[in-house]
């Protein structure tokens, strides 16, 4: 089983640069005459190496498999419809505001108010398996709470007044003794304005009253205060207090971890105890996993090559489709029919404005036009909806004859619902087991490309000087390229602000010890040894192993049709590309599995061969049995 890693050679392991490249052949050069090796310490580690296992564990599985489905449902919520009422429940996600508190030495202290301002707002899917934290405990909070009783909201413009609570900035600056001054910068302050306050910020800002606009200055005794204003007010009624959901306190931080208070001072929170002050805003209503959410939500258009289950069923798949296209087109008309109305409405207070005073405007005959107007358009809407609920049922319709074609028994429309569901449930798990086996093989290629490089297993006494000379020389034609068309961070060109000397150009780039040219000269070769060694490592494995890339295979690869090999190569260069197709072959040589033929649906295919533990088993006498999932649960 072929493994493509490739890019994450190139990206994860190897030192690249775009466009370098030589002329030079590793795979007819003898790389075993450049290097020391003790084969046998390579293979004892090779034999030892264990990637531990990831989060895709069995005991996990149905738990991810439902967190995943219920992202995507999530994924597909309109973000504009908002919630501000209405109870949340299921895996609804909510965006909140909130801040922290913490006491210290005595004193009480308040962290992050800037997301008190709702358009810092962040989001929270509830009912996911793996939310840790005070997530996790606010996600039990959040869940059957009716939105309207919070809906937080602020004002940031607009007059203030007294009793309501408001974020305020301001500095105080002390002048002492000897004639200094110190400042105190408060960001965000949560105060209750209140124009009787003893404290002389609240009261000066409580007398202003104007949110968002700053307020002059004053002096009281030997202090300064400047810089006041208030940010934003929070929105409440008499009817309607202002509510929060707070956690109990709870350790974030178990190593040092400085933070920025509201009084501008960082403290370090290493195992104080936090408290969540939480503002629900709004949220989106998430749909449960149903078939009929699989079919028009996680699967915008159904074919026949989706799941096995609708193999037998193009005709109809094909009308629910149709019917799907059909609802989507009433639903645009609707749109449509409301834009006009609400245009129509615009219109007619525009002519209600227009009447002469004096006149009677129920009387008036374009008033009574474009009341008619409206109406006309009124009942466009109507019909529209009328069209979106005729749409909607046929689309039930359809579904409800697919699902009784793909179920069996008495309750077939039940059974085929119910196999919908396990279909796409397979499908995410074959998703998340490929998605785990893919960062299983880049963890392993990066652990045996440690064991290749490990300086107490192979050291390299000297390099094939002509692919040195030619790597070294196409590193400073890449330098002199980027001397005369790049640009440094201010938009000047690199060979103006070097007044056009690629000597102090290259001595600049390559380090604070190049003090001549001589020395970024060397540089630029310690540069071009570190990649040719790369190279000769990868190639003095293969052959050690005997999978050197042949003539022939070289070739094939370059014949690519599917492009591989031209995107590869001008990206990273054809030298880069070809010794990462060579560590491709290297690492199948090590991780080479066991296969099989069998026959599938007709056809003779090779499959792996598992263990009595559902693992692949490798052929290789030096690789022990590694935690890689299988794509199947046996």
């Amino acid at each position: 089983m072929k493994r493509r890693i490739t890019c994450v050679f190139l990206v994860v392991v190897m030192l690249t640069l775009s466009l370098v490249s030589c002329g030079y052949s590793f795979t007819k050069d003898d790389m075993k005459q450049y290097a020391t090796f003790d084969k046998a310490k390579f293979e004892s580690v090779i034999s030892s190496l264990k990637i531990e296992d990831g989060e895709y564990t069995a005991d996990k599985r149905d738990d991810l498999k439902l967190d995943n489905i219920n992202e995507a449902l999530a994924g597909k919520v309109d973000k504009e419809a908002k919630l501000y009422e209405g109870e949340v429940d299921g895996n609804d996600t909510v965006y909140y505001s909130y801040y922290i508190t913490f006491q210290k030495d005595g004193k009480d202290y308040t962290l992050a108010p800037t997301y008190m301002n709702p358009t810092k707002a962040v989001s929270l899917q509830l009912g996911i398996s793996t939310l840790e934290g005070y997530k996790k405990d606010l996600a039990e909070k959040l869940k059957d709470i009716e939105m309207k009783d919070y809906a937080y909201s602020v004002s940031t413009t607009g007059t203030a007044k007294d009793g309501q609570i408001a974020y305020i900035n301001y500095t105080i600056t002390t002048t002492k003794a000897d004639g200094g001054t110190t400042d105190d910068v408060n960001k965000l302050v949560r105060v209750v304005l209140d124009s009787n306050s003893t404290d002389p910020v609240i009261k000066k800002l409580s007398e202003k009253k104007t949110i968002g606009t700053s307020v002059e200055s004053f002096t009281e005794g030997d202090k300064k205060y400047s810089n006041m204003k208030i940010e934003y007010v929070i929105n409440e009624t008499d009817a309607k207090k202002h509510r929060e959901i707070e956690l109990d306190p709870i350790v974030v931080y178990t190593e040092k971890t400085e933070l920025e208070a509201t009084d501008g001072k960082k403290y370090d929170l290493k195992d104080v105890e936090l408290t969540y002050h939480v503002c629900p805003v709004y949220f989106l209503d998430v749909e449960d996993l149903t078939a009929e959410a699989v079919l028009r939500t996680l699967l915008s258009s159904v074919s026949v090559d989706t799941f096995e289950i609708f193999k037998d069923h193009e005709d109809l798949i094909k009308a629910f489709n149709d019917k799907v296209t059909a609802f989507d087109e009433a639903e645009e008309a609707l749109a449509d029919a409301e834009e006009a109305l609400d245009d129509e409405k615009d219109n007619l207070e525009d002519v209600k404005d227009a009447v002469p005073d004096g006149e009677d405007v129920d009387t008036n005959q374009s008033v009574i036009d474009a009341t008619a107007a409206v109406a006309k358009k009124q009942e466009a809407v109507d019909n529209a909806k009328k069209d979106v609920d005729t749409a909607d049922g046929e689309v039930v319709k359809a579904m409800d004859a697919l699902f009784t074609a793909l179920g069996k028994g008495d309750d077939a429309l039940a059974a085929g619902k119910t196999a919908v569901i396990d279909a796409y449930k397979e499908k995410v798990h074959d998703d998340l087991v490929a998605e785990y086996n893919t960062e299983i093989q880049k963890n392993l290629a990066k652990a045996l490309w440690d064991a290749m490089t490990n300086k107490d297993i192979i050291k390299f006494t000297w390099l094939p000087e002509k692919a040195v000379n030619e790597v070294f020389d196409r590193l400073i034609t890449e330098h002199k390229y980027k001397f005369n068309t790049g640009k440094n961070s201010s938009s000047v060109t690199y060979y103006k602000e070097f007044g056009g000397n690629f000597e102090k150009y290259l001595m600049s780039v390559t380090g604070t010890s190049a003090k001549t040219y001589a020395d970024a000269e060397a540089e630029v070769r310690k540069k071009a040894e570190t990649l040719v060694t790369e190279m000769c490592t990868v190639y003095f494995f293969a052959d050690i192993y005997g999978v050197l890339l042949t003539e022939d295979e070289i070739k094939e690869y370059k014949k690519d049709a599917s492009g591989t090999y031209e995107y590869n190569a001008s990206t990273y260069g054809e030298m880069n590309t070809l010794a990462a197709y060579q560590f491709d072959k290297v690492f199948d040589h090590f991780l080479a599995i066991e296969t099989e033929e069998v026959e599938k649906d007709g056809e003779k295919v090779t499959e792996p061969v598992y263990d009595e533990n559902g693992e692949y088993k490798y052929t290789n006498e030096f690789i022990k049995q590694f935690t890689i999932k299988t794509e199947s649960d046996k």
